[in-house]
């Protein structure tokens, strides 16, 4: 996906601002807080930057003054995640956020068929909001995904909320909640919920139709994120790593044909 060849003008300058001028200038003002705030305010809304993709274009929605949509940002723009190159008959968006990655891999695969599951309140009304305005027909549960069907505690905030002993009591439901069906046409299923894929994935797995496609973040490092998708290869899966981060959060896709 190279995403800098066949932008509008527009969409260039855009991007070449927001990368080169305006993140490493964030990093500076951080020391000058008054005159963050100040310049903050002028671009605290949402822009739309429109990219090239091997499926066509596709839209990124990104308020650059969140620092959480940034690195949502950097994980499209950068290191080019959440590539299609298939026909999928739907999306179910694990961990929707404030639908940044709902938003940029509908585009490409072109369904009307979007689920996006987000338990953070504050993250779905900014979520809602953003489907209401760039994908009306798409359908939002708020609620975490987990092993067990009830309300358990929750804790965080921006993308690094994950379900935990403490905190606030959020909706759980579990996979077989999200409507796969056998009969669905290569569903696309992206994940990121910070640890909870533990419990989820060994669950998931008999759920899953012949023929999908995953989007995965582990967060146990290379090993035992490998580990933890064994049973996805024993049952036909191939999977690759999608970037070359190192760490505890790994990026995955993983596909049965």
């Amino acid at each position: 996906m190279k995403i800098q060849k066949g932008l509008r003008l527009k969409d260039k300058v855009l991007l070449f601002l927001i990368l080169q001028c305006f993140l490493p200038l964030r990093e500076i003002l951080k020391k000058h807080p008054n005159l963050f705030q100040k310049i903050f305010k002028i671009f605290n809304r949402d822009f739309c930057i429109t990219i090239k993709t091997y499926k066509g274009p596709a839209r990124v929605i990104v308020n650059i003054t969140e620092q959480s949509e940034i690195i949502i940002f950097k994980e499209i723009v950068i290191n080019e995640n959440y590539e299609v190159k298939q026909s999928h008959s739907c999306l179910i968006d694990v961990g929707a956020f404030r639908g940044i990655s709902t938003i940029f891999i509908a585009d490409q695969i072109k369904t009307k068929n979007i689920l996006a599951i987000e338990p953070q309140k504050e993250n779905v009304k900014i979520l809602r909001n953003r489907l209401k305005k760039y994908l009306p027909y798409a359908k939002v549960i708020e609620a975490a995904l987990g092993k067990k069907t009830g309300y358990f505690n929750f804790s965080g905030h921006g993308v690094s909320g994950k379900l935990t002993k403490k905190g606030k009591r959020v909706l759980v439901i579990t996979c077989k909640n999200l409507s796969l069906s056998p009969k669905l046409k290569n569903p696309l299923i992206k994940m990121d919920i910070e640890g909870g894929e533990v419990d989820v994935l060994p669950s998931l797995l008999k759920y899953l139709p012949q023929k999908c496609v995953l989007f995965i973040e582990t967060h146990c490092g290379f090993s035992q994120g490998l580990k933890l998708l064994k049973r996805y290869l024993a049952e036909g899966f191939q999977i690759t790593k999608m970037n070359n981060k190192n760490g505890p959060y790994i990026d995955w896709k993983i596909w049965r044909k």
